[in-house]
C-alpha cells in the first residue's frame, strides 16, 4: 500500500514513518512525505486513475487539513475521492479535531481517526485493528510482534497455511511484464499472515526450509498451469543455497520441471549465510541448467553472492539488492555501484533486474543506466494469487499492451 504524509515538519513525517513500519512489519507499504497541502494536491493528481502511484491512505497534520481554505479537503470533494480513508494528527484541543472532523465529514470523505500528535504504538495499533479492510484483508495484516510460537508455525507450514503472492518483474523500456517472483506467507490463525522475516529464521532453525521450497514450487507450478495465460510469463521460486545441499530436493525440483516444461521455471538462489559445500552446490546448478532450469543470482551485493560463481556459472540473471537500488537517486555511492552490476552484466551477457525499485525517479536513473529489469513496490506491492490474472488484465490495460 502507498501512504501519503502531509506535516510541515520533517521530523514528524520521519517519525510518522518509522511507527507504521514497525507496527505493519512484513506488510508491504511505501511512504510519500509532502510538507504542505499543495504539494499534497500534486501528488493525489498524478495517482489518480493510475494503477502504479494510486494513494491508499493520507495522514494529515491538523493545520494543514484546513489551510487554503479548505485546499486539500476541496480538491477530494471536486474529484469525488470519497473512498481513500484519511487520518488527522494535530495538537489542539478536543472541540478543534471535533470541529475539521465534522468537515471532513460533510464532505462525505473517509475519516478514519483523529489523533493527538505525538503519536504512540497504541494509536497505530488501534486504527489498523478498527480499520483491517484498508491495510489489507483480515488475512494479511502482518503485526510486528506476531502472537505465535514455533509451533504454530510448524504446524501450519502445509499447503493449507501456506499462501502464495506474486511480484512483477517489468521490462523497464516497454513496461511488460516479464514474469512474477513467487513469494510466501504462513497463515497461523484468522487474523495473522506472517511474511518470511519472521518465520523463515525459525524454518532454518527447525531445518523445515526445504519443505517450505517443495510446497511453494508445488503450488506456483499447480497455478501457473491452472491458468494458460500465465505462461506467458516466467516464474521464480527462491531456494536457498544449503537447500541445494538435499539430493531429495533436488531430485524432486528436476521431477516436477519435467511434468512443467511448458513453464519457464527460474530458481532464484538466495544466502543468508555462509554454504556448508560450495563445490557440491555449484554441481547442483549445473544440474538445473543442464535439465532446462534458469537459475538466477538473487540479492547480487549482498551476503556471500561473489564473482567467482559469475564466472564459473552460467547464470541466466543477477539481482541487484535492493539495499543499493532504493535510495539510488540520492546516494552516489550506491550509483556506482549499481552502474559496475549492469555494465558487468552486459560484458557478461548476464540479464540485471534491479530490486526494490520504488520511485519514478529511482526507475529513470536505471533505466539511463541501460537497467533493462526491475521490480518493486513502485509497479505493485505482492500480489496475492487469487487477484493475480485481474491485476495482470488492469496493468496491461493501463499501459496499452497485449499478452505476450
Amino acid at each position: 500500500m502507498k501512504i501519503l504524509i502531509v506535516d510541515e515538519c520533517e521530523f514528524v513525517r520521519n517519525s510518522v514513518e518509522k511507527q507504521f513500519t514497525d507496527v505493519l512489519k512484513g506488510l508491504p507499504i511505501i511512504f510519500q512525505n509532502t510538507e504542505c497541502s499543495k504539494s499534497a494536491i500534486t501528488t493525489l493528481k498524478r495517482a489518480k486513475n493510475s494503477v502504479l502511484r494510486k494513494i491508499n491512505l493520507i495522514i494529515i497534520e491538523l493545520n494543514l487539513a484546513i489551510d487554503n481554505k479548505l485546499a486539500l479537503m476541496n480538491y477530494m470533494v471536486t474529484v469525488k475521492d470519497n473512498f481513500t480513508p484519511v487520518i488527522i494528527i494535530g495538537t489542539a484541543d478536543k472541540w478543534v479535531f471535533e470541529l475539521v472532523g465534522n468537515i471532513a465529514l460533510s464532505f462525505n470523505l473517509n475519516l478514519i481517526a483523529s489523533v493527538d500528535k505525538p503519536l504512540i504504538t497504541d494509536d497505530i495499533y488501534n486504527i489498523i485493528q478498527n480499520n483491517k479492510h484498508i491495510f489489507g484483508t483480515e488475512k494479511t495484516v502482518c503485526w510486528s510482534i506476531p502472537p505465535c510460537e514455533t509451533v504454530d508455525i510448524t504446524n501450519n507450514l502445509n499447503k493449507e497455511g501456506l499462501s502464495l503472492y506474486y511480484q512483477p518483474k517489468i521490462h523497464i523500456q516497454t513496461n511488460r511484464i516479464v514474469g512474477f517472483e513467487a513469494l510466501s506467507r504462513i497463515c497461523v490463525d484468522d487474523n495473522i499472515m506472517l511474511n518470511p522475516d519472521y518465520f523463515l529464521p525459525i524454518l532454518e532453525r527447525e531445518k523445515l526450509t526445504c519443505k517450505l521450497t517443495k510446497l511453494v514450487l508445488e503450488d506456483a507450478l499447480l497455478h501457473w498451469e491452472t491458468h494458460t495465460k500465465l505462461k506467458d510469463y516466467q516464474l521464480s521460486v527462491n531456494i536457498s543455497a544449503n537447500d541445494m545441499l538435499s539430493e531429495v530436493l533436488v531430485r524432486d525440483i528436476i521431477r516436477q520441471y519435467r511434468q512443467h516444461k511448458d513453464i519457464a521455471l527460474t530458481l532464484e538462489l538466495t544466502e543468508s549465510s555462509p554454504t556448508e559445500n560450495e563445490v557440491l552446490i555449484l554441481d547442483v546448478i549445473k544440474r538445473f541448467i543442464t535439465n532446462g532450469i534458469k537459475v538466477s543470482l538473487d540479492d547480487f551485493g549482498k551476503s556471500y553472492s561473489s564473482l567467482d560463481r559469475l564466472d564459473s556459472i552460467p547464470f541466466d540473471e543477477i539481482k541487484i539488492d535492493k539495499n543499493f537500488v532504493s535510495d539510488l537517486d540520492i546516494n552516489s555511492q550506491h550509483q556506482a555501484i549499481v552502474g559496475a552490476v549492469i555494465e558487468l552484466g552486459s560484458k557478461l551477457k548476464i540479464k540485471v533486474t534491479a530490486e526494490g525499485v520504488e520511485t519514478s525517479s529511482v526507475l529513470e536513473m536505471l533505466e539511463s543506466m541501460n537497467c533493462r529489469y526491475a521490480q518493486g513496490y513502485y509497479y505493485s506491492t505482492p500480489i496475492a494469487a487469487p487477484e493475480l490474472i485481474a491485476w495482470i488484465d488492469n496493468y496491461n490495460k493501463q499501459f496499452h499492451l497485449t499478452d505476450t
